[in-house]
This record gives structure tokens, C-alpha cells and sequence, in this order.
């Protein structure tokens, strides 16, 4: 369920698994286009018979534990480092190593960073900063970590 100013939203997120062929017919759309998906009035929803037996069946899959496979991306993810901070990288090479052996999670919250600096200043002292930090261990939001 979601809220909105002019409308509200309701979907089922396993709508496949329940026996509504308005379910399952619209269950690859985005969660606003499903049946139930944006409601702007009472009458874009169904009478409440029908509605509490949606409800309980969806209860129903929730209590038996049954889930929705999720679809697994394969291909592993490619985290492209620019050249310039490559380059910075080498000139470290313990930092070199570091941001090498960590995620790419890791690799991206500093190549964002460093990516959206706006003039050439701010990201070369963004890349100092980022070199020191890694040569330390350290995550890019290293001072928020608890």
C-alpha cells in the first residue's frame, strides 16, 4: 500500500501465485499499472466480498511461508574505474591493492564520488583524499559507519 496526494495504490506482490486471472495477467507491470495499482476513487475498487477474499488468499501464501522467486542477475557487475584515478591508484600501490581485493560496491561509491566532481580541482583533491582513505581500509562513508 502506498499514499499519494491524489490517489493511493495497492497491489499484491504475489500476484501470480493468487487465483484472480486480473492478478496474474498484470503481474510483470509496474506495481502502479497492476489491477489495484492506483486507486483515485472507491469505485476503482472492487466490492468487499471480493476484495477480503483477495486479501485472504494473499494472507493465506503469507502464513504457508510461500515466496516469489526473485530473478537473479548472472552476470557479475563491472565497475568501470575512470583512467585518471587509476592512474592515481598506481602511484599507491598498498591503496592500489586494497581497492582492488574490496567489492565492487566498494569500488563504485568511490568512482561515483570522484565522477561527479564538477571542476578538475575538487575531483583531484576528491582523489587524494579518496587514495588516503583506501590505503587505510577505509569505505567511503567511513565517518557514518557505526
Amino acid at each position: 500500500m502506498a499514499s499519494y496526494k491524489n490517489h493511493c495504490s495497492f497491489t499484491f506482490i504475489k500476484a501470480e501465485l493468487l487465483s484472480d486471472p486480473r492478478l496474474k495477467d498484470k503481474a510483470k507491470l509496474k506495481p502502479v499499472e497492476r489491477y489495484l495499482g492506483k486507486i483515485t476513487s472507491l469505485s476503482d475498487l472492487p466490492d468487499d466480498v471480493e476484495f477480503v477474499a483477495l486479501l485472504r488468499e494473499a494472507m493465506a501464501l503469507n502464513e504457508k511461508g510461500i515466496k516469489v522467486s526473485m530473478k537473479k542477475n548472472d552476470t557479475p557487475k563491472v565497475v568501470e574505474t575512470p583512467d585518471y584515478f587509476i592512474k592515481k591508484l598506481e602511484s599507491n600501490p598498498k591503496a592500489k591493492e586494497v581497492f582492488d581485493s574490496k567489492s565492487p560496491a566498494f569500488r563504485k561509491e568511490y568512482n561515483i564520488w570522484i565522477t561527479d566532481a564538477k571542476t578538475d580541482a575538487t575531483r583531484e583533491k576528491r582523489m587524494e583524499e579518496a587514495i588516503e582513505w583506501i590505503a587505510e581500509g577505509k569505505g567511503r562513508f567511513w565517518k557514518y559507519a557505526k
